[in-house]
């Protein structure tokens, strides 16, 4: 089955009041979220994945329709945040123009806060909550053979008029299991960033939840415990972003905060840090 994960365009963007420069200049980082599930869906499954992030390719709507047509996915996913929720809209509505067998699934921090509204609509077929790596191959091999979705844990989906919410699907408490995102499916020379002197530029992700006891979105979708990768895996992190990309990404210290999981707070006591230094990432001269 072929996966189309797209990361949307900022054509309708819901922005506030900033200076120019930071929409002018603001650049684009890799979306690690898709990037997280593609890597998931290459391991775990027998599924074609591909990725489109229209906003660094600067793609218009229609672009995006040539390349639906040309790709001709059987499933597309995408992470829907609140500001970009209109352009999330009215890709799917396109793509059900186009072929309306098409499935579209719905995943990111807008959807945990309304799951039975976004499944609601026409264009939009199943809703993952939570951390979606648990999720997106159990759904995708649902789909793909046909069966009951009710085994598959932390999705919303309709089954007639009524909407199903499946259980949560669990918190992930050792990242080290998650594979590196698939940063090899994106353009990476197209990422920049305001902040940065020179270019490409990425990001990485080291811990996910919040330590404290908020009640956000980050808590919605990861829980109220911090969770970390060792730093082992950091190390191989920053490695294999230069060994797939062809880049060397520099990097001189690293801050590594354990916290406290059990309590769920983090303490004077609870704070290390460790230097990484070139004995440990190779460090050059970005290009």
């Amino acid at each position: 089955m072929k996966v189309l994960l797209i990361n949307p365009p900022s054509d309708n963007m819901l922005t506030t009041e900033v200076p120019s420069i930071v929409n002018e200049e603001r650049g684009a980082n890799p979306p690690l979220g898709i990037l997280y599930l593609a890597a998931m869906i290459k391991r775990d499954s027998s599924h074609k994945i591909a990725v489109l992030d229209s906003l660094a390719e600067e793609l218009s709507h229609e672009e995006i329709e040539s390349r639906i047509r040309k790709n001709k996915p059987d499933v597309v996913g995408m992470t829907v945040m609140t500001f970009t929720l209109i352009d999330c809209m009215l890709i799917p509505k396109m793509i059900k123009k186009i072929d309306p067998s098409i499935k579209i699934i719905w995943g990111g921090p807008h959807v945990n806060i309304f799951p039975d509204e976004s499944v609601s609509l026409d264009y939009v077929d199943y809703v993952v909550l939570g951390e979606g790596e648990t999720s997106i191959v159990p759904l995708l091999d649902s789909i793909e053979k046909g069966n009951g979705f009710e085994n598959v844990v932390g999705i919303v989906y309709k089954e007639g008029k009524k909407t199903v919410r499946t259980k949560p699907n669990t918190l992930i408490m050792d990242l080290d299991k998650i594979p590196f995102p698939a940063r090899d499916l994106t353009k990476i020379k197209l990422y920049s960033s305001l902040l940065a002197k020179r270019s490409p530029i990425t990001t990485m992700i080291t811990s996910r939840g919040c330590p404290y006891k908020c009640t956000g979105i980050i808590a919605l979708v990861c829980g109220v415990i911090a969770f970390s990768i060792s730093l082992g895996s950091i190390h191989q992190l920053v490695s294999s972003m230069s060994t797939i990309t062809g880049v060397a990404f520099a990097c001189s210290t690293v801050l590594i905060v354990a916290a406290n999981v059990r309590s769920g707070t983090i303490t004077s006591e609870d704070r290390k840090s460790t230097r990484l230094n070139s004995s440990h990432i190779p460090l050059s001269r970005m290009p």
